[in-house]
């Protein structure tokens, strides 16, 4: 049995679109603010299924759902509010409202005032907000926030890669009640709406696999789009390939390290805890376990908490072996004992490099300037270089850690997972 095409526009389920029509609208409608704690920043392509949807809007927002002007848009490392200023002299050059030549010298406050005027409402969706929800400074939040007290017709949506709902953002919490005054917790998606987006992947390049195929890739990565979709990829790149050698690919593991490097450190310690079977009454309590619970996360099968991503089970592997390892560049010990005879000297300053760099890619340059010094340049192969990435894999193996994966990145350098 394969998968056919279905002319399906969307790759998720009309009924998750509809859930999120369900979660978001409403919170426009009423001229309040809040925010969607998401892991994967899919939602960001979800906003446009909703928002530009005219069944959606009329249903959600009622009859007089075209006074509601609706907006998002990226934040980045950009200003906040020099954005969201922006954003309003857009909208009132759009709508006709104000003379053109004086908008930008409006504030905030006054565009809105000057839509309001004119009967509309303005509801934003703003997104990659990480960088200003996890900053020292919270005054652009603040600001925002007293935005959205002072002007009665602005509504914000926030989406958040960051669990807020922590204990460590309390403050924030405290100073931007508004903007949190809804909190949603987005989940993984279903094995539905994974089936749909793996289906809708595999029409648009006119490829096919079994359902089986399909299934088993959803089960062991979860519902994170991201994920999936390079496994498919994968596929369909090599497709004599199994799923078990499509995510074996060198190029998925630093995939699964970013998303595993997205969760704080108390829930990384929360899934390793589950992925051993360990975990405690208390543990259930958190906020941190609640919040792995509704995202998906964690799941529960036969009444025991499971990882909702197994293949996160990848990087518990890694952060174990790390663990267990001590080294500098004239030193390799593993659970106390020193094994630095088995490494020449050149293969333990590229071992402790590797370590050094969290998971995160090496370059070549830097391997070539910590082997070869100043004169790297002169004495610089791809070739030595692959050779002694090979020679450490045979030794790694050799010294118990086949876990530790050292792989070599197309262009970009090596990587030990």
């Amino acid at each position: 049995m394969t998968i056919r095409k279905t002319g399906q526009e969307t790759p998720i389920t009309r009924g998750t679109i509809l859930r999120n029509a369900a979660a978001w609208l409403p919170i426009i409608k009423y001229g309040e603010s809040g925010t969607v704690i998401q892991l994967q920043d899919d939602c960001e392509y979800r906003i446009p299924e909703v928002i530009e949807n005219i069944s959606l809007r009329k249903r959600f927002l009622g009859a007089y759902h075209r006074k509601y002007i609706l907006r998002y848009f990226p934040v980045d490392e950009q200003p906040l509010m020099k954005l969201i200023h922006e954003e309003l002299t857009d909208i009132c050059t759009t709508y006709r409202i104000g003379t053109p030549g004086t908008l930008a010298s409006l504030s905030p406050a006054e565009l809105l005032q000057a839509i309001a005027n004119k009967g509309y409402d303005v509801g934003l969706f703003l997104t990659h907000l990480s960088s200003s929800l996890t900053s020292p400074s919270i005054q652009p939040l603040i600001d925002l926030e007293q935005l959205v007290r002072t002007s009665k017709n602005l509504s914000v949506i926030v989406f958040s890669e960051v669990n807020i709902s922590e204990k460590k953002y309390a403050r924030l919490a405290d100073k931007c009640s508004f903007l949190f005054d809804h909190l949603i917790h987005y989940p993984l998606y279903s094995p539905q709406d994974s089936l749909q987006f793996l289906s809708y992947y595999s029409n648009t390049w006119g490829i096919s696999f079994p359902v089986p195929v399909y299934e088993d890739i959803i089960r062991r990565c979860g519902g994170y789009l991201w994920i999936l979709h390079h496994v498919l990829r994968t596929l369909r790149d090599n497709q004599t390939w199994t799923v078990d050698q499509a995510l074996q690919s060198p190029a998925l593991l630093p995939k699964i390290l970013a998303v595993w490097n997205k969760f704080s450190k108390q829930e990384q310690n929360l899934f390793i805890q589950v992925h051993r079977g360990l975990i405690r009454q208390e543990d259930t309590l958190s906020d941190a376990y609640i919040h792995l619970l509704a995202s998906g996360f964690i799941a529960y099968q036969q009444e025991k908490p499971v990882l909702g991503m197994p293949i996160l089970e990848y990087a518990i592997r890694s952060e174990a072996a790390m663990k267990r390892i001590i080294t500098d560049d004239k030193t390799i010990r593993v659970n106390g004992a020193d094994i630095s005879r088995m490494f020449t000297p050149q293969e333990r300053v590229f071992f402790n490099a590797l370590c050094k760099s969290k998971q995160t890619i090496l370059s070549r340059e830097e391997v070539a300037q910590l082997i070869w010094g100043i004169q790297w340049e002169d004495h610089y192969s791809d070739w030595a270089l692959d050779r002694l990435a090979f020679r450490l894999r045979k030794k790694l193996i050799q010294a118990g850690l086949p876990h530790l994966r050292l792989t070599a990145i197309k262009k970009k350098g090596f990587h030990l997972l």
